[in-house]
């Protein structure tokens, strides 16, 4: 992989963490630009005025570390939801572990996002991923406190917590009236980075959970070892990856597609960098799966994929989180994460905002919703009276046999009466079961419908994805 500019090969870390020497007055000099440097003086001279005209006229003592600290934060607030201000290292330190390292909480990836704390996406396997939380949740409570008003660094440190220790987390979804409260049990959260495995058909799967310092080694090595078993074709995993280290996601990305462009950086509206592949494209088919969980360096990776037409992009729209942040700390003992470019896919595309959307759109249920409907099954009326029900009739087997219907898709009304439309489903199902279709609803079709209820749930616990990844590369 190398730069557009024939310097020294870079390395672009999402986060790395340097030390930044400001001038005395904590601002560059803006050159020329005269205008700029005046206007800034002077508002630089009214704020100190500011401050000195709020100590001596609130109503209370005046914390000068609060007002600094608050304009500070106000600087980054105006940029955009990823860039923070941390007033201290230790802040910007977690924040920083919380990413490239391992650390004990439930397992989130967030963002501030419109005011909001708002998951990224949950890692997977993680004790929040378990729970059912989604891309796009907000957390709104944490132990039944409002937490609206709380910055995310605040929220951050309230899921923190001693392994084993319990949390319970509020969180606003999308399409629900009611917060949805959901009891977590903190672990140790390891960023282990790549799964693999070989599924049917000879066909390879890598599942690439984050990218960290070890991710495109880690992917050299499960690639080399599914080809020693012979693998046909290739799987990458991307969902829930909230992504990481960019130059990872460029390494793994390198051993995929053809030599040539593989994500462009854009600073100020004009590209600065572009950064290339130096290898071949790879000799298998691969299929890339995406969800809204996938975001930032591995929407790098789908989007190189994907322009390249190295491989095929299936499930749903990703995130769209396409800037790349710097970790530094601050002289004063603060810290900062600031946006210092957006990123572009091959084809100058741009992901912030956008996301990727995939050549085969695919939705899988996910878990809080198949929850939801166990628990919907679970209390459906059993069908155990002796009576076998024939039209105009009533019972709670006609009820029974109307629920099971009506989820399965069936145009029925759940009234407990055999009308005319309960009637002809039954005949249909009959039909379909390879039972006599004559409506009458006997032992065999109270079978059956128990059966088929719990195959038809069964059936949406598989991973649609996953499955149309596995069709598309075996065609």
């Amino acid at each position: 992989m190398k730069a557009k500019r024939p310097a020294a090969k870079k390395t672009i870390v999402l986060l790395i963490s340097v030390m930044m020497v400001f001038s005395s007055v904590l601002f560059p000099a803006f050159g020329a630009e005269d205008e700029k440097e005046t206007y800034l003086n002077e508002q630089m001279d009214f704020m100190k005025r500011l401050i000195l005209y709020i100590e001596a006229n609130y109503s209370d003592e005046v914390d000068y570390e609060k007002l600094v600290n608050g304009a500070f934060k106000g600087l980054f607030e105006a940029l955009d939801p990823y860039s923070t201000y941390f007033p201290e290292k230790k802040s910007l330190d977690n924040f920083v572990e919380s990413v490239s390292g391992e650390y004990n909480g439930i397992g989130v990836i967030i963002e501030a996002k419109n005011n909001q704390c708002t998951i990224v996406s949950p890692i997977f396997d993680s004790p929040a991923y378990k729970a059912g939380i989604l891309s796009k949740d907000v957390v709104v409570e944490v132990d039944g406190q409002d937490v609206t008003a709380l910055t995310t660094e605040s929220i951050v440190n309230l899921l923190r917590g001693k392994p084993g220790t319990k949390v319970t987390v509020g969180i606003k979804r999308e399409g629900k009236k009611d917060i949805l409260r959901f009891e977590i049990i903190r672990e140790t959260i390891k960023m282990s980075s790549v799964n693999h495995e070989m599924k049917e058909n000879k066909i390879g799967y890598i599942r690439i959970l984050s990218f960290d310092s070890n991710t495109g080694d880690e992917f050299k090595a499960a690639l080399k070892e599914l080809r020693q078993e012979d693998a046909k074709a290739l799987i990458i995993d991307l969902r829930d990856n909230g992504g990481g280290y960019i130059n990872t996601a460029l390494e793994v990305a390198e051993q995929i597609v053809p030599e040539g462009p593989m994500m462009h950086f854009e600073k100020q509206g004009e590209i600065t960098d572009t950064y290339y592949s130096e290898t071949p494209q790879i000799d298998l088919p691969v299929a890339v799966l995406v969800n809204g969980g996938t975001a930032s360096a591995s929407e790098i990776l789908a989007g190189a994929v994907q322009d390249t037409d190295s491989g095929i992009i299936i499930g749903t729209k990703t995130f769209g989180k396409g800037s790349a942040q710097q970790s530094t700390n601050l002289t004063n003992g603060s810290g900062m994460k600031l946006t210092v470019a957006h990123f572009l896919t091959p084809d100058k595309n741009r992901i912030h905002g956008t996301g990727i959307t995939p050549d085969i759109m695919m939705q899988n249920n996910n878990s809080q919703e198949l929850e939801s409907l166990l628990d919907k099954i679970q209390l459906f009326a059993p069908m155990i009276e002796d009576e076998k029900p024939d039209l105009n009739d009533t019972g709670l087997n006609v009820y029974g046999a109307q629920q099971r219907l009506k989820l399965m898709g069936y145009d029925v009304e759940t009234t407990g009466i055999m009308d005319e439309m309960t009637y002809s489903a039954i005949k249909h199902f009959q039909s379909a079961q390879g039972l006599y279709p004559y409506g009458i609803l006997d032992y065999s079709t109270k079978e059956s419908l128990n059966r088929e209820i719990t195959e038809y749930f069964e059936n949406l616990k598989e991973d649609a994805q996953l499955e149309k990844a596995i069709e598309t590369l075996t065609k």
